[in-house]
């Protein structure tokens, strides 16, 4: 799970990037249940994903392994 706000955990899909907003609520001042929010799993923002997409190298973020159940 999310451990960091400010580091995206990533997926396959390259634009589809989840558990972090990139420090945004965090800096922002939101209350405590939106920067805790933000770090679950099923948390997406379309625009971070492109903005993920567009980088050329992701250092920072994190990954976990997954295991297929088929």
């Amino acid at each position: 799970m999310a451990q960091n706000s400010y580091k995206w955990e990533l997926t396959a899909d390259r634009r589809e990037v989840r558990g972090a907003d990139g420090g945004g609520a965090e800096c922002g001042g939101e209350p405590w249940f939106t920067k805790w929010l933000i770090q679950a799993s099923a948390y997406r923002d379309p625009e971070q994903g492109d903005f993920v997409a567009q980088r050329p190298h992701t250092r920072g973020a994190l990954v976990r392994p997954v295991i297929p159940l088929d």
